[in-house]
């Protein structure tokens, strides 16, 4: 099991912002996983396409892929409240896009050009900008002078680095800012060591989630019998043999049960193809220390608590901890005892909310 699996910082934050504020309304679903949209639905939050869509008066809240600057305007001259659950990472890059409006120069986001956090990131730039997800466009984008590079959070690294490759031909003076998610590049990576290892791998996600198609594509490429799902349901006995090395790794749009179950699934499977009573023995030792790593990994934080943390990014005001796959966390620097800290680096931080 990827300790790196499932909700991260960003898509925690706002699922539970969407909960605290129902009944409300959000532009298109808060995640791409359509079992938390419809438990959400169920407490009153629902989904539009379009601000206009939304009964005035309501409460509004914007999903952790962000909005354009102009749609942020068009929500709160609708909505009665509007509650902001942008990833803060996300919203950075908000910062990077205005830096290149107030410079003049264009702003070119390497990602998906229709995914929804790249169009939130150019809508904060009025001036010119490009969205490119490869090679292919990056080479058919006309020459500049000078422009400003950023990335979809959920973005492939390795890809990033080829497409910046690229750009490089069209751009004279090109800034590249690397502003992949921290929790995004650990997942990616843990993800192919494990297929590395494993002989099957099983990708937990919503079918719509780009982070999670992303997983698979990776994992895909290591390791062969590589399977994308989105629930327990979906796994089929014939996917697994009594010696196979079973892998799974999740989704930032995959809650904690549907992991679980998926676990759980894999486990009654594991059973049915080890026929001998040595081997079966040993698969229930197998199955209480997995599914011990599994609930070990859903440990949930709770404020007041104090943890070691690994610092894995640094702004000019803030420093990001991982502190497990649940849980990046941003801690202030004006709060820290000592400002000299550097990525890598283990610090102790107390959890004031989670």
């Amino acid at each position: 099991m990827a300790k790196h699996a499932g909700f991260c910082f960003g898509v925690r934050r706002a699922v539970e912002a969407a909960s605290r504020a129902a009944p409300a309304w959000t532009l298109g679903p808060v995640i791409h996983n359509p079992r938390v949209v419809a438990e959400l639905a169920e407490k009153g939050v629902l989904s539009a396409d379009a601000p206009e869509d939304i009964p005035e008066g309501a409460v509004a809240v914007v999903r952790s892929h962000g909005v354009g600057r102009q749609t942020l305007s068009r929500l709160r001259a609708r909505a009665r409240e509007v509650c902001d659950a942008t990833c803060p990472f996300v919203k950075r890059i908000h910062a990077m896009a205005q830096e290149a409006e107030a410079r003049k120069i264009p702003l070119i986001v390497v990602g998906e050009e229709h995914h929804p956090e790249v169009e939130g990131i150019r809508g904060w730039t009025a001036g010119e900008s490009y969205a490119v997800a490869d090679e292919t466009a990056a080479n058919a984008l006309p020459e500049m002078e000078r422009a400003l590079v950023v990335s979809q959070t959920t973005f492939i690294s390795e890809r990033f680095e080829r497409v910046c490759a690229a750009l490089q031909k069209r751009v004279r003076a090109m800034e590249i800012r690397k502003t992949i998610c921290p929790a995004t590049r650990e997942r990616q990576e843990e993800a192919v060591r494990l297929a590395q290892s494993a002989d099957v791998m099983i990708v937990v996600g919503g079918r719509e989630s780009s982070n999670s198609r992303k997983l698979f594509e990776l994992v895909k490429a290591v390791c062969p019998r590589s399977h994308f799902i989105e629930g327990a349901r979906e796994v089929e006995n014939t996917w697994i043999q009594a010696a196979d090395l079973v892998g799974i790794t999740a989704g930032a749009s995959t809650p904690d049960c549907t992991i679980k179950e998926v676990a759980a699934r894999m486990n009654d499977i594991e059973k049915q193809v080890t026929p001998s009573e040595e081997q079966q023995a040993e698969a229930n030792a197998t199955e209480s220390d997995f599914m011990a790593d599994v609930e070990k990994s859903m440990v949930q934080l709770r404020p007041g608590q104090t943890i070691t943390g690994t610092v894995v990014q640094i702004t000019n005001d803030e420093v990001c901890v991982n502190v497990g796959y649940k849980a990046d966390g941003l801690v202030k620097k004006a709060d820290l005892s000592s400002t000299d800290v550097k990525v890598g680096d283990e610090i102790e931080v107390e959890v004031v909310k989670v």
